[in-house]
């Protein structure tokens, strides 16, 4: 995103939120929540899960820009982007970027974070964290006519 973004049809603003300290960014950054707001990070040892785009830039170490504006989803405009139409965003690796590359390394928070709409335009829709747990049984495996095995497996 190097030329200026223009965010539009934002909803769930939060306002007057404290950048944590030391911690730095601009307007359409993914913010995520790690003892204070900082960059959202996909490929830390601890990944940061994305909560919030950034409507303001904000800086930790300076009282007078530590507070910033966020929203939970909008769109986003950017003439330099690189998007490909109607493909899956995610949170990058790179702090508090977007990617439409799926992150591959082991342990890496696969989060989509929006979708692209064409060429030039993305909407961002970004979700409270979803926990989902599978329970999966394991087949009965029948092993009797194995030589030397001679049994049912229990799993």
């Amino acid at each position: 995103m190097a030329s200026d973004i223009v965010l539009s049809n934002i909803r769930g603003r939060v306002e007057r939120l404290t950048a944590k300290s030391g911690a730095a960014w601009r307007r359409g950054d993914l913010i995520g929540y790690d003892s204070g707001w900082v960059k959202a990070d996909a490929s830390v040892a601890t990944p940061i899960y994305a909560q919030l785009v950034a409507l303001t830039p904000a800086d930790g170490s300076n009282e007078e820009v530590n507070l910033f504006n966020a929203c939970r989803s909008c769109d986003v405009h950017d003439a330099d982007a690189p998007f490909t139409a109607v493909t899956a965003q995610y949170l990058s690796g790179t702090a508090g970027a977007i990617t439409e590359t799926r992150p591959a390394t082991d342990f890496d928070l696969i989060q989509v974070v929006g979708h692209a709409l064409d060429t030039k335009n993305m909407t961002l829709d970004l979700k409270a964290p979803v926990e989902y747990e599978l329970f999966l049984e394991p087949d009965l495996l029948d092993t009797s006519s194995e030589p030397g095995i001679g049994g049912a497996d229990a799993g």
